[in-house]
């Protein structure tokens, strides 16, 4: 049998695994996103990069900076609403487990509608750090050289393919 100890130590090294850094964010590199059942995860180069460095670095470009800003602060306020809805849900719970007669069951409610509230914010949220990319990936396709594109344009004839019309 483990001991309480080694299955702490285990825990620990599980948790430091997961939380093991995900490459930064490269500013002048689009950025692709990639749906999926949580949400959408932001790559570059086939990697997830780390979503708080990404919000950090595009709050501080020109063209994304408003709207991941406004990410970031819907996103604090979402996560601290649902917070506090937590603990009143948690609380009444508490208090019927401890073996309390009629528990404030009135705070499970109000925790609820904060907690559906707070999903909302981070609907919002991610709606705006969406649109930062969308500006960022805007302004990398920008500063690429025009050569490429001039290079996939059709060739011109040469001269001696053109031809004159003469009107009668």
């Amino acid at each position: 049998m483990h001991s309480p100890q080694a299955a702490l130590v285990y825990a620990l090294l599980l948790l430091l695994s997961s939380c093991a850094g995900r490459p930064k964010l490269q500013i002048n590199e689009p950025i692709q996103k990639k749906p999926g059942l949580f949400g959408t995860s932001y790559q570059q180069g086939g990697q997830d990069i780390d979503p708080s460095d990404m919000t950090d670095q595009l709050a501080n470009a020109p063209r994304s900076g408003a709207f991941a800003s406004s990410s970031r602060t819907w996103g604090i306020v979402g996560a601290v609403v649902g917070g506090v809805g937590g603990a009143l849900i948690g609380w009444p719970i508490g208090a019927a487990i401890a073996g309390e007669k009629d528990p404030p069951w009135v705070l499970a409610g109000i925790g609820g509608g904060l907690v559906a509230v707070s999903i909302s914010f981070a609907v919002v949220s991610a709606s705006k750090l969406e649109k930062a990319v969308d500006q960022h990936n805007g302004a990398t396709s920008n500063t690429r050289p025009r050569l490429q594109r001039v290079a996939q344009a059709a060739p011109s004839p040469a001269p001696s393919e053109r031809t004159v019309t003469t009107a009668e």
